[in-house]
């Protein structure tokens, strides 16, 4: 009793103060402090190695104590932290991000295998053991997905289409089964042939006790909603819930900070079923201000992604005066891009000291105060440096590519220097996209390299649908952030 004391105390302590939108929890492999999660989104968030063990651990105390409770913890970790790090080639992710436009991190076919490579493989040979239980009380079904039961009495399949669980009979027979019913479902339904149902509810299940036929069809339907899903320490930061997925927005957001201007007891947002529309590559959600192309989380690969958002009273200007480069895909000659990430070395990607050779440094809206000052990310956990893109000795490029056609007149570039291994570059110029070739602009201005400052130059406006940057630096260059003007 003590042990099992031990172990629920551990498990309301992770999941009821520490634990995202996806299942996962802590920061760099940490726990952080008690009810508070909203700052810990940025510095290696989320390790899929917990969200397993803690799956784990919920499936031994609903084992002991058959609690509802821990099923809803399965559920959220299965079917979105769990089912949404692993890539259609069977790679695995170690952290999963959440910040505004992130990507997840796969490791590569040769090479940055983690622990998470492991138990990855462990977890997805495991799953079904986490979907329903038997007991002396018969079978409960937890977790709604696809698949077959063959018990002592019947058998049959259940079909799972997302609201719609459809169990078909292969064998008749006595059966003893209790449906859970899920805390996010907006209402729900049984029929058997046809016909409707009648259960008890008891302890968040539906009970069943009867003998069923070789061909009987029961249906069972969990009317999905959408809702919001708050950090424990900060109601206005939140996450989209559509019935058990999370949603996340997909493309690259240059609402910096992800702002949505709603009320959770009024306006659009009181309303979001009727704001959310389903489309042919997954959602879009319909705001006063915008629409947001949305995905459930557990299906994005590839694609940038957003799963938190801001809710503030009224836009601040940054989230709506287009910056062109907060939407671009970047690339450079450096044999990495930032979108898509398919075709890139997961190394590239993960930087254990909080500085970073990946692009979206470029342009993710943050910017730091100093060369040497802490991120806007830094907590009470972790102190880490602003992010920057570290751009080696030569001559180098980086390039924006807007996807359409924009009309630009200057650039302004704020410079990383930490003097010792990093410095401002000696000299940069633009080059426009013609359609054909890379051309230099006319009359741009004289270039300055002061660190720890917007640097900004001007020049003849063009229409093009790409921009390139090239740097000429005697030693290492460092670029914490690049705006199209």
């Amino acid at each position: 009793q003590k042990l099992l004391t031990a172990a629920v105390n551990f498990w309301n302590m992770v999941v009821n103060g520490r634990t995202f939108a996806t299942g996962g929890n802590a920061e760099n492999e940490h726990f952080g402090d008690a009810g508070k999660t909203s700052d810990q989104f940025y510095f290696n968030p989320d390790e899929t190695c917990n969200i397993y063990n803690m799956c784990k651990l919920s499936a031994y105390l609903f084992e002991i104590t058959g609690e509802a409770k821990y099923a809803d913890y399965m559920e959220r970790a299965l079917l979105n932290g769990l089912a949404g790090s692993i890539d259609s080639d069977g790679r695995k992710t170690y952290y999963q991000w959440l910040g505004t436009d992130s990507h997840k991190l796969f490791h590569s076919d040769t090479g940055a295998f983690w622990c998470c490579t492991g138990t990855g493989m462990e977890t997805f040979s495991k799953l079904t053991q986490m979907l329903a239980f038997t007991s002396d009380d018969g079978l409960k079904i937890n977790i709604y997905q696809s698949a077959s039961y063959n018990l002592d009495g019947a058998a049959f399949t259940l079909v799972n289409d997302d609201e719609t669980n459809t169990l078909t009979f292969t064998r008749g027979g006595e059966l003893k089964l209790s449906l859970r019913v899920p805390y996010w479902a907006k209402s729900y339904s049984l029929k058997l042939n046809g016909e409707a149902l009648s259960a008890k509810e008891e302890n968040g299940y539906l009970k069943l006790d009867r003998t069923f036929s070789e061909g009987d069809v029961l249906e069972y339907v969990t009317e999905f909603s959408v809702y919001t899903e708050s950090t424990p320490d900060d109601e206005d930061v939140f996450a989209f819930k559509y019935g058990p997925y999370l949603l996340a927005a997909v493309g690259p957001r240059y609402e910096k900070k992800n702002y949505v201007k709603g009320y959770f007891n009024g306006g659009w947002m009181s309303e979001l079923d009727t704001k959310l529309e389903a489309t042919e590559n997954g959602f879009i959600l319909h705001t006063d201000d915008f629409d947001i192309p949305m995905k459930k989380y557990c299906e994005i690969v590839n694609e940038v992604y957003t799963p938190y958002f801001h809710r503030v009273d009224s836009l601040p200007a940054e989230a709506v005066n287009e910056d062109y480069a907060m939407r671009a895909t970047v690339t450079s000659d450096l044999g990495y891009s930032v979108y898509p990430a398919a075709n890139m070395d997961a190394n590239y990607w993960y930087d254990y000291s909080g500085s970073c050779v990946y692009l979206c440094a470029v342009n993710d809206g943050y910017v730091g105060v100093n060369s040497v000052g802490k991120s806007e990310f830094s907590n009470s956990l972790f102190d880490f440096y602003v992010p920057y893109v570290s751009i080696p000795a030569g001559e180098h490029w980086l390039a924006y590519d807007f996807g359409t056609e924009r009309t630009v007149s200057g650039i302004s570039v704020y410079f990383y220097d930490n003097i010792a291994t990093i410095t401002a570059p000696s000299n940069y110029s633009v080059q426009y996209w013609t359609g054909s070739e890379w051309k230099a602009v006319s009359n741009q201005s004289q270039p300055t390299t002061v660190r720890d400052q917007f640097n900004t130059v001007t020049f003849d406006a063009v229409t093009t649908t790409g921009l390139r940057l090239v740097i000429n630096a005697e030693k290492a260059a460092g670029i914490i952030e690049w705006k199209v003007l």
